[in-house]
């Protein structure tokens, strides 16, 4: 009787983990941001100081935790998506599921927004879901062309999709042919699915908010970290970092950081995934402040400064 419970056993516990999983980086954060009074000692390279930062923010910044479970609930939309088959049953899956399969931050014909969606989906209906997060989708004066999460580009400067915008040459209660959606699948699974991916990171959309950091200025790691969730570890946020070269930069030193550059950063290079800004420097070498032989004999090095051989003696 024991043998045979025990694959019922490992069921319901592989169904209890599942969840979990499927969550990924949101589920993390979000448990992280529940337990904000718990000890940092669970994030590796978290110290007490940092974790208090993190902290005071989200206390005194109600609009940061609102945003961040946005981003979140939005990264368990697209999870479903993915599993379910790709099947909108909200406005706010079908906005999911349009910046899931839609390249961000560059204009868009409207037949490759409404080509991303599932089967029988009508022009009417996307422009409606549009409408319902303006910061998320921008079109142009003419409603020709769209946008997907407006970051750098000059899509910033285009309108919030308007809720009676028909795309010129189509139909509010049209749909795109099965042939056009099979096409459009293709290209999604071949192409733009891999980028994507990085773009889908919640904590990198967070940082990333237009009045969350201020863009194009350089700004120490510190102040980055301190306005992650609670319990954000530093090597977290730079591998984070790391696969958005579109929005975090680095200076040369590795010293200070970039949100959205345009100008003054831009010919930053991007943040590089394995240094721990937080880390110390290593210590001089022993003996490394003591008087050594000069180059050519030409006096002794003491304190790391030349000196000449007369003022030695």
């Amino acid at each position: 009787r024991g043998r045979a419970e025990e694959p019922v056993a490992r069921a319901a516990c592989s169904a209890a983990v599942k969840p979990e999983v499927a969550g990924g980086t949101a589920a993390r954060h979000s448990a992280a941001a529940d337990t904000s009074s718990s000890s940092s000692a669970a994030t590796p390279g978290l110290s007490a100081e940092m974790r208090a930062a993190q902290e005071q923010y989200w206390r005194s910044n109600k609009a940061a935790e609102a945003d961040w479970k946005r981003f979140s609930a939005e990264a368990e939309r697209r999870t479903k998506a993915k599993d379910g088959g790709g099947e909108a049953k909200s406005s706010r899956d079908l906005c999911a599921l349009v910046k899931m399969r839609c390249p961000a931050d560059q204009p868009l014909q409207f037949e490759r927004l409404l080509a991303v969606c599932p089967p029988k989906t009508t022009v009417k209906q996307l422009i409606q879901a549009m409408c319902k997060e303006p910061q998320e989708f921008r079109q142009n004066f003419e409603g020709s062309e769209f946008c997907v999460r407006p970051v750098n580009s000059r899509c910033t400067d285009w309108l919030p999709v308007q809720p009676g915008t028909t795309p010129p040459g189509f139909r509010g209660d049209a749909s795109l042919p099965e042939s056009m959606l099979a096409v459009a699948k293709q290209i999604f699974e071949e192409r733009l699915r891999p980028q994507g991916q990085a773009q889908e990171d919640p904590l990198a959309q967070y940082l990333a908010q237009p009045g969350r950091l201020p863009p194009d200025t350089p700004l120490p790691f510190e102040d980055l970290l301190s306005k992650c969730p609670p319990g954000t570890g530093p090597m977290e946020l730079v591998r984070t970092m790391a696969k958005r070269r579109d929005v975090f930069r680095q200076d040369a030193e590795g010293t200070m950081f970039c949100v959205r550059p345009r100008t003054q950063c831009r010919d930053w290079g991007a943040v590089n995934p394995y240094k721990d800004p937080t880390a110390q420097p290593l210590a001089a070498p022993v003996g490394a402040d003591e008087s050594r032989p000069g180059p050519r004999g030409g006096g002794l090095v003491a304190g790391g400064k030349m000196m000449p051989a007369s003022s030695c003696a």
